[in-house]
This record gives structure tokens, C-alpha cells and sequence, in this order.
């Protein structure tokens, strides 16, 4: 009997505890359920890249750059210079080309080079007509001396005298002219003193810069009007823009400017405007805009188009790369990267972070974290596709 009492106890013990140990196992996955969830949104956001495929694939990072997307009215221009910059070399007197330096068009000249050499009987006329006027001028002077003297002992003298002033005074003028005009032709006055006469003038580089324009050749006869070369200084090129009727009354100087050069590019330059023209052009509606250039660029040539904005106000925001923002199911993203691979091995990992996309200019647009993420962020600009590509391979290994 006790033995039948005690079997009844064991097994209803058994039951207790079998039915405790279930009811706990059951619950068990439901308490830690939250955990796992949480670890495997985590996951699903990040792709891992080892340092070989960076190289690979060409990923790029970068970080914000301020960017100027509101605030401006476009408009267009030219590259040019002021009027001191350019200078157009004439012959300074009728004559044959005896000698032209060996300059092509490009060219850079020194200011005083030789460019060429003229030739021509009427330069050693000249030069002899101006000794001349010295040696007369010398005795008329003696003459005039002799003719006071006379004067002021016989009043009946003083006509003579008076003619001798006059020959005297017309032979000091035509000194002077005839020397003038020698210095014009760039003969050196002291050497032709001297007894030394030129039969050749020099035809010299009035500024430094590049030749534009060659049109001289040995031999050929030059008037005065006849254009030898063009030479152009590109030290001090600025941006000559067109504003337009609508848009004068937004412009005035100080403003700031940035613009590119179709021709060369999408590189972007900065400019200020210096002066604001009051001419109005009514053939294409606009005024000039006269802005220097403030940020460094290559040499500039005369005439170049160019594209620009002028900015009414100083605000910037935070913007990207186009290609580094991606786009799923209605949705924007940027790819962060969250750590370095230690020694050059083991993988990288690139967060992705949900963003709001803004403005856009050119190949940048304005980009706004939705998520928190720091201002200097490293952020992947370019190979944000195969990122996501990684991302999606990586949700696929782990459903399995």
C-alpha cells in the first residue's frame, strides 16, 4: 500500500515538472525575440569591403562641401582685358622691313625686344637736316649777339637786330621739332650729335605679353598706318559679364561671382564684381558687369565664354556628389564608412544612412541626414550602387 502511494506521488511530480519546463521553454524565445530583431536591422545596413576591392571597384569618399545653391540669377560673358594690356606695334614712319625678328604667333616678347628693323632714305634726311639746324642755329646765335651790340649803340641797328631774333627763335624751333621727331623714330639724339648718323630704326616691344597678330615679312614696304603685330598682356585678365534688363536692378559691386569655362571644363571659378556699367546696350538688353578675378586659374586667353552666377546672398549648404546618393523604394541614401581596416587587412564597413535630398547644381545636390551623422562624416561618393549590391548579398546569407 505505502509502495502504491509513493509511485502515485513520483509520477505526479514527473507531471508538475514536465509541464513547468515547457511552459519556461516556450516563453524563452519570446523574451529574447526584441534582441535578435534588433541585431539583424543592424546587419542589414552595413556592407563590408576588404581594401583590394576598394581599389577594384574605384570607390570614392569624400566629406560635405558648403555649396552655394540659392540666391543667384545666371548669366553670361567673355574673358577680357584692359585697354593697357593690349597693344597693336605700328611703323612710326614709312619704310622697308630690312630685318623681322624670328617671332611666331604665340610668342612671348619682352618689353624693348627687337621685333624689326626698318630702313629708308628719309630717316638719314632727317638726321642731316637736324645737324644742319644746329650749325646755323650756332652762327644765327652768333649773329644775334653782333646785332644787339649794334643795336645798342645805333638806335638805326635795331631792325636788324629784331630780324636776327626772329631767324634765331624759327632755327631753335625747327631744332627742336627735327629733334623730337628723331626721338619718336627712336634714334638716339646724343650719338647723331656725335657725328654718328643711322640709317635703320628699331621697331621695339612696347609691353611684355604674347604675339596675336604677325603681319611682317623682310622686305615689304610699312606706311605709319600699317598694323605689324598685336601683342597681348594675360596678367591681368578679368570676366566682363552681361546683365540683363531684368536683372540690373540686383546687381551692384561687391557682389560675388563664380562662373566656369565651358572650354576648359567644369572647374569653377570665383570672381567679384568690381563695376557695374551705365551704358545700356539695346541691341541685347543688358549692361556690363566688370568683375576681377579672385581665385587662382590657369591662363586665361582673350575672349573665352563664359557661364556664371552672380550670388545675391552669402548662403551655403551642406551638398554631395549626385552619385553618391542612392535611391530604393522612394527612399535616399548615403553610404558612411564606420572604421579602418588595421595594417591594410580585415574589412571596412559603410553604413547606410537614410538622407533628404534638396537643390540641385550641376553634379552636386543638397543633402540632409535624416539620421544623425557627424558634419565631417566620410562619406562614399562614387561605388555607392555596389555598396548596396554588397548590402543586399549580405540580407541574402543571412535569411538562409
Amino acid at each position: 500500500m505505502k509502495w502504491l502511494t509513493f509511485l502515485k506521488v513520483m509520477v505526479l511530480a514527473a507531471f508538475i515538472f514536465f509541464t513547468f519546463s515547457c511552459g519556461n521553454t516556450s516563453a524563452y524565445p519570446e523574451n529574447n525575440a526584441p534582441v535578435e530583431e534588433k541585431h539583424e536591422e543592424e546587419a542589414t545596413q552595413t556592407a563590408h569591403l576588404k581594401p583590394a576591392q576598394i581599389v577594384a571597384i574605384g570607390l570614392e569618399t569624400g566629406v560635405f562641401s558648403p555649396l552655394k545653391i540659392a540666391g543667384y540669377f545666371t548669366t553670361n560673358g567673355t574673358i577680357d582685358l584692359p585697354p593697357q594690356s593690349i597693344a597693336t606695334v605700328n611703323a612710326p614712319e614709312i619704310g622697308f622691313v630690312k630685318e623681322v625678328g624670328n617671332y611666331v604667333v604665340g610668342n612671348y616678347v619682352e618689353k624693348g625686344a627687337v621685333l624689326a628693323i626698318l630702313e629708308h632714305p628719309l630717316y638719314i634726311q632727317k638726321q642731316q637736316e637736324y645737324l644742319e639746324a644746329i650749325a646755323k642755329l650756332t652762327w644765327l646765335k652768333q649773329e644775334l649777339d653782333r646785332q644787339k651790340t649794334l643795336s645798342d649803340a645805333n638806335a638805326n641797328a635795331l631792325k636788324s637786330y629784331q630780324k636776327a631774333q626772329a631767324d634765331f627763335k624759327v632755327m631753335s624751333a625747327r631744332k627742336k621739332g627735327l629733334e623730337q621727331y628723331l626721338k619718336y623714330l627712336g634714334i638716339d639724339v646724343e650719338r647723331l650729335q656725335r657725328g654718328e648718323i643711322s640709317q635703320t630704326i628699331f621697331i621695339k616691344s612696347p609691353l611684355s605679353g604674347y604675339l596675336m597678330e604677325v603681319n611682317a615679312n623682310q622686305g615689304m614696304l610699312v606706311q605709319p598706318e600699317t598694323k605689324l603685330y598685336t601683342i597681348v598682356n594675360n596678367e591681368h585678365v578679368h570676366l566682363e559679364l552681361k546683365v540683363f534688363e531684368k536683372d540690373i536692378a540686383k546687381i551692384e559691386k561687391g557682389q560675388k561671382v563664380t562662373f566656369t569655362i565651358p572650354s576648359l571644363g567644369e572647374q569653377q571659378f570665383e570672381a567679384e564684381v568690381h563695376q557695374v556699367g551705365k551704358a545700356f546696350d539695346p541691341d541685347n538688353k543688358s549692361v556690363l558687369a566688370h568683375c576681377h578675378i579672385t581665385s587662382r586659374h590657369p591662363k586665361f586667353v582673350r575672349g573665352l565664354y563664359a557661364e556664371a552666377k552672380i550670388w545675391l546672398d552669402e548662403h551655403t549648404v551642406n551638398a554631395l556628389p549626385e552619385d553618391a546618393v542612392i535611391r530604393e523604394g522612394g527612399l535616399e541614401y548615403v553610404f558612411v564608412r564606420e572604421n579602418e581596416a588595421e595594417n591594410g587587412e580585415g574589412e571596412i564597413a559603410f553604413k547606410r544612412i537614410q538622407v533628404r535630398t534638396g537643390k540641385k547644381d550641376g553634379n552636386f545636390v543638397e543633402v540632409k541626414p535624416i539620421d544623425s551623422l557627424l558634419a565631417d562624416a566620410v562619406i562614399v561618393t562614387n561605388g555607392s550602387y555596389y555598396l548596396m549590391a554588397e548590402m543586399k548579398k549580405g540580407e541574402v546569407r543571412h535569411d538562409h
